[in-house]
């Protein structure tokens, strides 16, 4: 009897464990489902509403003002939406090298209302012989909102701290190291501009290719725990967040150095306005905290000319260097291994209607195999063009034009670079030039015949893909360039093509900044500089400390 009541007692804990069981695991299902509702609602919502983590339901904006120079292309096989925009983008006339006659009164202001005019090549002065302060930029262009800034209360796409791939510090310094230089705000104590409407653009013209400085500021600006312009919550965008500026330079894995001084050499030159200027920035940098405990290792300091910075390079060649190459720097002062190169702004305006669908039709359409339009007569390893143009000027199907030009003949530079498959890019003064950029936004396949040259965010792409690269000797030899390019089939050819569409987004310059153009992927460089200054950073306060202890 006993046992038949202790059988009992131990079925009864085993149901009851089965229910308790059996109600875990229906709690758990009903729970799990729940929470998986609530996700794909939310998921919903997300689409319909967009977030500061969300750009996803910005809508699309085309431009149909028939006066308007704006410009949309949707490229297909699921890359970005581009846009250019008149002011800070699409410069229309194009600059190689030598430029016999430029009237900024046509290519700055339509109206001829401009007083500047200038005759220049590489080695003269440029400015305006009234006043040799100023930027020959013709009259104050603003930055005009592009169609997808709304209206004040509209909902902007914020880039936060916590979601950026960088959180840099930039440095208040004042307006003469940067917007003041091309206009001068309403007091000499404001440092930043206070409305996007009302934006100065970057200096036209020749300039604007060494302008990676303006766009990585204006980056900075628009994604920062400081609100700087007023009129910021207007902006609609798609916001790639690669960088965010902190308050507290404690946060921050780098510290941006907000100098112009590409623009500061172009405007001053090698007079004592530019020579002032970096000696202030010197003594600023070299007081503060930060640059003591660094010595400048984990700054971020643009150089793009490779004439700006002269006097400072020295004093500040620990810093990061942002460079478009290295061929006017001594290995001690810049080199790849510590600082990033930055595309150029190309000038020639980007090639909108090409069908991206059939290169085939692209491949047809070009009629001429190789160009080049530029100075015949360079310095150093210029010498190449000379001995180039000796080979290469009774090729019928080549186009080998010195570059000495009005602007009747840089618009046939542009004409030629979209008639031509190939595009040579030669050493001049320099191992680069803009002329490389000017094929890509061209798409005009790239052959490239430059010793030392280094190129942008290699790391992240490979240009053989989209690039032929001939070594000196090869190309010096008679026949061996045309000869190559001709075993380029049209198969061949096109792939090539559609491997330069689809990395062109990489080298535009954009306001406000977009997914992949060329500042989030000078961004993306930086990160990848990261650990490279961390561990130069450790190796530097390796006997610091013991020092310490000898105070005590």
């Amino acid at each position: 009897m006993g046992e038949l009541k202790q059988s009992y007692v131990n079925l009864l804990s085993t149901y009851q464990a089965a229910i308790a069981s059996f109600g875990f695991v229906l709690i758990l299902t009903i729970m799990l489902g729940f929470f998986a509702s609530f996700s794909i609602v939310h998921n919903q919502l997300a689409v319909m509403i967009p977030s500061k983590y969300s750009c996803e339901s910005l809508p699309d904006t085309d431009v149909t003002d028939a006066d308007s120079t704006y410009s949309s292309e949707k490229i297909t096989d699921g890359l970005l939406r581009r846009r250019s925009f008149p002011v800070l983008n699409v410069h229309e006339e194009g600059f190689y090298d030598q430029v016999e006659e430029y009237n900024y009164s046509k290519a700055i202001d339509p109206t001829g209302d401009s007083q500047y005019s200038a005759s220049y090549d590489d080695d003269t002065d440029i400015f305006p012989k009234d006043d040799l302060d100023a930027v020959p930029a013709g009259p104050t262009k603003y930055f005009e909102a592009p169609p997808y800034i709304g209206e004040p209360n509209s909902t902007s796409c914020a880039c936060e701290k916590q979601n950026a791939l960088l959180k840099v510090f930039m440095y208040d310094l004042p307006q003469e190291f940067h917007f003041g230089m091309i206009e001068p705000m309403e007091s000499n104590e404001q440092v930043w501009p206070k409305n996007l409407t009302h934006l100065a653009s970057y200096p036209r013209g020749i300039y604007e290719q060494h302008s990676p400085e303006y766009w990585l500021t204006l980056d900075l600006l628009t994604n920062s725990e400081v609100e700087v312009f007023h009129d910021l919550r207007s902006l609609k965008r798609e916001n790639p967040c690669g960088a965010f500026r902190v308050k507290n330079e404690s946060e921050a894995d780098v510290l941006f150095v907000p100098f112009f001084s590409s623009l500061s050499y172009n405007k001053y030159r090698m007079r004592e306005a530019n020579v002032e200027l970096q000696k202030k920035l010197v003594r600023f940098l070299q007081r503060t905290q930060s640059w003591k405990k660094s010595e400048g290792r984990d700054h971020i300091i643009l150089m793009h000319h490779p004439n700006s910075l002269h006097w400072a390079r020295q004093q500040l060649k620990n810093a990061v260097f942002i460079v478009a190459d290295f061929g006017r720097f001594p290995g001690s002062i810049a080199n790849l291994d510590k600082d990033i190169v930055a595309p150029y702004q190309h000038l020639i305006p980007s090639l909108e209607n090409d069908d991206f669908e059939d290169p085939f039709s692209s491949y047809e359409a070009r009629k001429i195999l190789l160009f080049f339009q530029g100075a015949l007569f360079r310095k150093k390893g210029g010498v190449i063009r000379r001995r180039l143009y000796q080979i290469l000027k009774n090729e019928t199907k080549v186009v080998f034009k010195s570059g000495h030009a009005d602007i009747q003949g840089v618009e046939g530079a542009t004409i030629g670079m979209r008639s031509s498959k190939f595009c040579l890019h030669l050493a001049g003064d320099t191992p680069s030039s803009n002329r490389l950029f000017d094929a890509i936004s061209s798409h005009c396949i790239p052959v490239i015949i430059s010793e030392r040259l280094e190129l942008p965010y290699e790391s992240i792409i490979d240009y053989t893909e989209f690039c032929i690269f001939v070594k000196y000797g090869d190309a010096l030899k008679a026949g061996f360039i045309v000869d190559l390019l001709q075993k380029i089939g049209k198969q061949e050819w096109s792939i090539l093509w559609k491997n330069l569409r689809s990395v062109q987004k990489h080298f535009e310059y954009h306001f406000p900044s977009q997914r992949d153009d060329a500042v989030q992927m000078i961004w993306k460089s930086v990160f990848q500089k990261l650990p490279r200054i961390r561990q130069s950073l450790h190796r530097s306060q390796r006997y610091v400390k013991s020092q310490t202890y000898l105070v005590r």
